[in-house]
């Protein structure tokens, strides 16, 4: 930040976030700051550790491990159960691995950046099927399993007798039904590899990001908009009296948020798959409101 005034201003407004929340730690040498460490976003027992800053001159040190290791012994004995951890770098990485091997018996740490170099090396071996075709075909999973199942429900049907001639059409039935949801979620997939982790357990999405995270019941859910302008483009969760979640739509795990949105009553998705499949064309300019909790769409009515 190279205006002094802004910089102070932004570091003032994050201070106060930060003591409200009680979600960062100061190591300190001394009387001298030395490092800070911070929580990202809670969901429950988990927790995602991010903020992790050292000065470039106290680098290499062991402040970064010694400030880790010491909050996430203070968070388990407040009763959490799993820590998220993002590196920057390899060497960051290695460092997490290396230095807190012990201290991280009971957390998992991801490295966005590890895994898919490491994926590439476990892809790289001698296959039948290239690592592309491979991903397309999961892709594709619930088409695929919808065409096993009507062939051999037709199969049943023409050629099946008594109870065999029923139990085809019934599978032939729910073969489309099954080829309808699936072509809905292949639209839907923004092929991963984004920033963060996406978790959908028991009505509650949680979002686990290198800078940012938080988490959201769908229950409490007002507003959902796609903003496109955003690198990649994000889903913004709205909640009455908090900020907005937001995640991105190529998140780890972000498929699982289809059926979180398909819930929600009165959504229209087909609305909400035109729009993603118009991500990165001149219609995308400005984001837009996928669904509205019927009050706060009354209330809009009132207001205008």
């Amino acid at each position: 930040m190279k205006d002094p005034k802004i910089a102070r201003e932004l570091t003032e407004r994050h201070t106060a976030i930060y003591l409200e929340r009680d979600s960062h730690r100061l190591l300190y040498e001394g009387d001298r700051p030395v490092l800070r460490t911070g929580i990202n976003a809670q969901a429950g027992d988990v927790v995602q550790i991010g903020g992790v800053y050292t000065p470039p001159q106290l680098r290499g040190q062991g402040y970064a491990r010694r400030a880790v290791a010491y909050h996430l012994d203070e968070l388990r004995q407040k009763g959490v159960k799993e820590a998220v951890l993002f590196a920057a770098s390899d060497k960051a990485a290695q460092a997490y691995r290396a230095n807190l091997r012990d201290a991280l018996r009971w957390w998992s740490m991801i490295h966005r950046r590890h895994c898919r170099r490491r994926s590439k090396e476990e892809t790289g071996k001698m296959t039948f099927i290239r690592p592309e075709a491979r991903a397309q075909l999961w892709n594709l999973r619930e088409l695929l399993v919808a065409l096993c199942l009507l062939l051999t429900g037709l199969r049943w049907a023409l050629f099946g007798v008594g109870i065999w001639t029923i139990t085809g059409w019934a599978v032939v039935v729910s073969a489309v039904l099954l080829a309808v949801v699936g072509a809905q979620r292949v639209r839907f997939r923004q092929g991963g590899g984004g920033p963060g982790v996406v978790q959908v357990v028991e009505g509650q999405i949680s979002y686990f990001g290198p800078l940012t995270g938080g988490a959201i019941a769908v229950s409490e859910l007002r507003r959902l908009t796609l903003d496109p302008t955003a690198r990649p483009a994000h889903w913004l969760l709205e909640q009455p009296g908090q900020e907005a979640v937001a995640i991105p739509v190529n998140a780890a795990g972000s498929e699982a948020l289809f059926d979180a949105f398909a819930a929600l009553p009165g959504i229209k998705t087909r609305r909400m798959l035109n729009a993603l499949q118009n991500l990165g064309t001149e219609g995308a300019a400005h984001p837009v409101v996928i669904w509205q909790h019927r009050e706060e769409a009354v209330e809009r009515r009132w207001l205008h």
